[in-house]
Formats: structure tokens, sequence, C-alpha cells
């Protein structure tokens, strides 16, 4: 009687397990989603949680288990299955399922590129993952749970991931962001003064340490713009043999050409801004001040520049590496068009203003203390003491000032020597 019972109850399992016996479920044969829905009853449920419910499921056999856990590799990759199968060794449940962590190089990022077929010449896309292998352990089909738990475990067959590819119709153009570092300096020399030119200022720059890394869906350049502004200043002469006057004590400044000193350092407002005449004298400190005024100005200009291009190249779209590679040279163009229409009369009205101040206050200084008597008259080849009080007085007859205040050097009036150091009385 109890053997009869134990028949009736046992015959709905065994017909199931004849039933699963004779479904042969594979990855390939497309009928396991269909399996996964019918045990879990989640239709369409690839979370996590789902998962690990699944591959943790004692209904199901060890050879069915481990044909999902391979199918959840190929579907969702390495990473998600590995992640579930931890899961699973936290709760105990996933002795039929190993994974070989000695192949994981999980720091590697998946890379999807486009590569030629050489044979047929097919542009197609190809993606690149980490190089993992999961091991599943063939185990003896058991005829019920116990021999299954019991059953010995065979060798490992390795199974590796095999990713598709995916010809496209043609080559897909990828948006480019390119980030520039500025590199700038200011240097005094490397340039060639021009013959009328008290000074010049050249700027020079290059792109330069490109690199290029083409993603999924971006090109991402990178490198630096090389910037060298160098400037320079004749000495001591200028272009046509001006002298330099460095302040109103230079000794070069003297009653006989005081007034000429501070006219040519006089800033004519109506020219350029206040450019002065030196048409004898020049500064060559406040020369320097107007080239390094001009120097700093290019360097604003080759940041604004690099600006122009950086967005310019941003904007554009590149298939290949080559591509953008040919961009390059017009994102430098652009660099320089902005600086070129930059200069001209205006820069040099920029720069002539800042320094017209200090022009004006070196004048003036002059003037006043030539005005005061500060300086000594060098009597020249065919001076007298009366063209002398014309010269500096605007009046001949003032000659007996003159000859007053310099009683000790001229012993007779009539009679002064070319060389003589005078005295002039203020005005």
């Amino acid at each position: 009687m109890t053997k009869r019972k134990k028949t009736k109850r046992n015959q709905p399992r065994q017909k199931a397990k004849m039933k699963q016996k004779d479904t042969v479920v594979t990855p390939e044969s497309g009928g396991l989603e269909d399996l996964y829905e019918e045990r879990s009853g989640s239709h369409g449920d690839y979370s996590m949680a789902s998962q690990v419910t699944r591959l943790g499921d004692k209904r199901w056999s060890v050879r069915q288990r481990q044909a999902m856990a391979a199918n959840v590799g190929q579907i969702q990759g390495n990473h998600h299955l590995q992640r579930a199968v931890a899961m699973l060794d936290q709760m105990g449940k996933s002795s039929a399922i190993a994974l070989d962590h000695s192949e994981l190089a999980s720091d590697e990022p998946a890379v999807r590129r486009a590569e030629t077929d050489e044979t047929s010449g097919t542009l197609r896309q190809i993606v690149h993952r980490i190089p993992f292998n999961f091991q599943i352990p063939v185990a003896a089909r058991a005829e019920d749970e116990t021999q299954e738990a019991q059953s010995e475990t065979q060798e490992p067959v390795v199974i590796e991931e095999i990713l598709p590819t995916e010809e496209l119709s043609g080559a897909s153009l990828d948006n480019i962001m390119g980030t520039f570092a500025y590199n700038q300096s200011i240097q005094r020399g490397g340039v060639t003064i021009r013959a009328s030119d008290f000074g010049f200022t050249l700027p020079s720059g290059r792109l330069s340490n490109i690199r290029i890394v083409h993603t999924l869906s971006h090109f991402f350049v990178t490198g630096e713009f090389v910037y060298v502004v160098n400037w320079d200043v004749r000495t001591s002469l200028g272009p046509n043999g001006e002298i330099d006057i460095e302040d109103e004590e230079d000794a070069d400044i003297t009653a006989n050409n005081y007034q000429a000193v501070s006219g040519d350092l006089t800033p004519n407002m109506g020219d350029l801004n206040g450019r002065p005449p030196r048409t004898g004298f020049w500064a060559q400190d406040l020369t320097e001040r107007h080239e390094q005024f001009h120097a700093t100005e290019y360097v604003d200009f080759g940041r604004q520049g690099l600006t122009v291009a950086q967005n310019w190249l941003n904007a554009q779209t590149a298939a290949t590496t080559d591509d953008v590679r040919t961009l390059l040279p017009q994102a430098q163009n652009r660099i320089f068009q902005l600086i070129i229409a930059a200069e001209g009369a205006p820069m040099e009205q920029r720069a002539y203003g800042d320094g017209a101040p200090l022009y004006k206050a070196r004048a003036d200084a002059i003037k006043r203390k030539g005005e005061a008597g500060d300086y000594f008259y060098i009597v020249q080849p065919g001076d007298s003491l009366w063209r002398i009080a014309v010269h500096l007085y605007g009046d001949g007859r003032r000659w007996r000032q003159i000859y007053r205040a310099n009683r000790d050097e001229i012993i007779n009036p009539n009679l002064i020597h070319p060389g003589q150091i005078l005295f002039v009385p203020p005005k």
C-alpha cells in the first residue's frame, strides 16, 4: 500500500523529469529565454536580481544553468555575468558556475573602432572588449536533486566570448573635441630691426605635440600652441643717428640744444595718437616700453586666436584620423588671421598712446630746466655773445647778461672761442 502511494506521488515528478530531459535548450536554439520566462514568471526582466534568481534556481538542471550563464555572458557581457556570479557566491548557490578570474582585465574599457576589410574593401565596425573567459564545468546528468548535488565535476570546458561584427554602409562622421594648451613667451632679441625703425616686434607660433584619440563617437584632439613673441630696439643711436636722451639730466643736453631735444620728445597727438618727431633725439627706454607693449598685445591676440581656432575645430566632423590631421593647419591659420587683423595703425595708436604721457613729461622737464638756465652753453664756431643771446632769448641785446654771468671765462666780450662753456642766466 505504501509502495503504491509512493508511486502515485512520484509519478508527476518523474514525468516532469522526463520532459526536462527531452527538452534541449541552448543559447543558439533561441528557446532559452522562453524557458527563463516559463520558470521564473518574469517576462522580459533582465535585471541583476532577476538573473541571480534564475541562475540560483535549483529547479533548473546543472547543464541548463550553465547554458543560462553562457547566454547571459554573450547577451549582457562578461562584466554583468561576473557580478551575478559574485552575488551567487555570497548566497552559496554558485557551485555549478565557475569564472576564470585570471583572464579578467577589468581596467580595460570596451573600444569600438572602424576597420577596412582588405579582401572586400568593406568598412566594418569592430567591437573590442576585455579578453575574458568563463568556465562551465560539465557535470553528469543527475536523476534527481540528490544525485545532482553529489555528482563529480569533470574538466571545465572553456567558452570564449565571441563578439559580432557589424557592417557599415559607409563611414560615420564623428565629432571633434579639441583642447589646446597655450604656451607663450616674450623674448628680447631674435628679430632684425628694419632700417627705418627704432625697434621691432615679431610673433611666431605653431600647434605642437598633437595627440588624436578616436573613441566610439568622438575624435579627442589635444596639444599645445607654442607662441613666441620676439622684440628688440636699437642701442644708443637711432636709425638716422638720433641721440638717445635718458632724462632731463642727460649730458647731451645743453643750453644750445635743449629746445630741440624737448621738441623731438614732445608727443604729436595728431600723429598715431602721440608719436614724437624724433628727428635728432630719441629715448631708448621709452622705445623699449613701446615694443614691450606690442609684445604684450600679441600674447593677448594669440590667446584670442587659439580660442577662435579651437571653437572652429570643435564644430567640425571627421571620418578618420587623417581627416582630423587635414583640419589642423586650417585651425592654425585661423589663429594668425586674427593676429594679422589686429595689427596695423590701431595697434600703433594704442602703443604710442600708452607712451605719450611719459614722452611729454620728459620733454617738459627738459624745457623747464633749460629755461631756468640750468644747462651750460657750448660756444660753436662763428658764435658771438649777440648771436647766443638771440638763440637763447630771442633778443640780441641781452648779450650783456651772458657776459656778466661769465666774467671769469670771458676776458674780452668781443672775443670768445669755440668749445668755451658758458653759464646761461635764466630767462
